[in-house]
């Protein structure tokens, strides 16, 4: 599983075509090289490793930002705690293979999350403003995989109160699959 990044405008972002990325089999450096003509593009996440489809496997990348917590009064002496709230990319993949119908065959479930800081901060006390947290999340989502190809997705998002210069980001995901036993042939 490849997750790549792309930090890009309203115009960039409208201009964006799954197919324009994913056509063929490219490699990473492709990938990175098409995406660029949307944004400043990064790999985000990559893993490459044997799963099990049958049990779930979680994926993820992120930071923690501090906000306002519990406000405590204690003789007169007033003390602001501090909690810290993700802002991450999660993934979680699991499938089965469709055995005996179609063994070379896979329907996967993909479910990931975004969760970004918006431009803007909400007043939570006395003076005391924390960022809003943006959040979105696909659940549910199913394909069927062909051993040895991949498979694409893509979720972009925008913050809430947004002019002509906000960036908007847009995740790529390429899911590649090869059946173990084709593999040990």
């Amino acid at each position: 599983m490849d997750v790549f990044g792309v930090d890009c405008t309203l115009e960039q972002l409208a201009q964006f075509e799954l197919e324009a990325v994913s056509t063929g089999d490219p490699s990473t450096p492709e990938i990175l090289r098409r995406l660029a003509q949307f944004g400043a593009a990064r790999v985000a996440i990559r893993y490459d490793n044997c799963v099990d489809l049958t049990d779930e496997t979680h994926v993820g990348s992120g930071k923690k930002v501090p906000a306002a917590g519990s406000t405590t009064i204690s003789d007169g002496t007033v003390t602001q705690s501090v909690d810290y709230r993700a802002i991450d990319f999660a993934a979680t993949l699991s499938g089965a293979w469709l055995v005996p119908e179609n063994p070379m065959q896979a329907q996967i479930r993909l479910t990931f999350s975004l969760a970004n800081p918006a431009f803007q901060r909400e007043a939570v006390g006395n003076q005391l403003h924390a960022p809003v947290i943006e959040q979105r999340l696909i659940s549910r989502h199913s394909r069927v995989l062909k051993s040895g190809a991949p498979v694409w997705f893509a979720c972009n998002g925008l913050p809430p109160a947004c002019d002509a210069d906000c960036k908007a980001d847009l995740i790529v995901i390429r899911i590649k699959a090869i059946r173990l036993m084709e593999a040990l042939r």
